[in-house]
C-alpha cells in the first residue's frame, strides 16, 4: 500500500508540473520583439470592452492564483516534511486557494459576448474543485486510488483550462 501511495504522489506532481506548464501563461521574454504585421489589409478590429477587459484581468488572475498553488503544492509533495503538521497546514493552504480560486471563476458573470469561454473555464475549474476534495481525502486517508482520482481530475481540468485559454486568446486576438 505504502509504494501504491508513493507512486500516486509521484505520478500527481509529475502531472501537476506538466499542468503548471499548460495553464500558466508564458512569461514575456526581455527584449523579445515581436514581428511586425504584414502590410495586408487587416479587417478594422473593435478592441476590447471595458467589461470584456475587466473579465479577462479578473479570469487571468483566478488561473494563475491556481497555478501557482499547484506548483507550491507538488513542491510541498517532494518535501522531506511529509506528513508534518507545518506540512499539513502549509498544504491545506494551498489546496484552499485552489477551492477558492475554483468557486469565486464559478460565481463571475461573463460578458456575453465571453459566455462560451467562461462556460469552458467553469467546467476545467469544477474538476480542480473535485480535485481538491480528493486530494485532500487521499492524503488524510493515504488512500491511493483516491490520489489517482485526484490526478485525473486533475488532468481533465488542466486539458479544459488550456481550451478556455486558447479561446480567449483567439478572441482577444480578434478584438486588439
Amino acid at each position: 500500500m505504502k509504494k501504491k501511495l508513493l507512486i500516486g504522489l509521484s505520478t500527481l506532481i509529475g502531472i501537476a508540473l506538466i499542468i503548471v506548464a499548460i495553464v500558466a501563461p508564458p512569461a514575456e521574454q526581455p527584449g523579445q520583439v515581436e514581428p511586425a504585421p504584414a502590410p495586408e489589409a487587416a479587417p478594422e478590429k473593435t478592441g476590447l470592452t471595458p467589461a470584456e477587459k475587466s473579465y479577462v484581468a479578473t479570469i487571468k488572475q483566478q488561473v494563475l492564483a491556481v497555478s501557482h498553488a499547484l506548483a507550491w503544492l507538488m513542491q510541498l509533495m517532494q518535501s522531506p516534511e511529509y506528513g508534518t503538521e507545518a506540512w499539513v497546514l502549509e498544504t491545506a493552504s494551498q489546496v484552499a486557494i485552489i477551492w477558492t480560486s475554483c468557486n469565486e471563476t464559478m460565481q463571475i458573470e461573463p460578458p456575453d459576448s465571453m459566455a462560451h469561454i467562461h462556460n469552458k473555464y467553469v467546467q476545467g475549474m469544477k474538476h480542480f474543485d473535485t480535485m481538491t476534495e480528493l486530494l485532500a481525502r487521499g492524503i488524510d486517508e493515504a488512500d491511493a486510488d483516491l490520489l489517482n482520482e485526484a490526478i485525473t481530475e486533475m488532468q481533465t481540468g488542466a486539458q479544459l483550462l488550456d481550451e478556455a485559454n486558447k479561446l480567449m486568446g483567439e478572441f482577444t486576438e480578434g478584438r486588439s
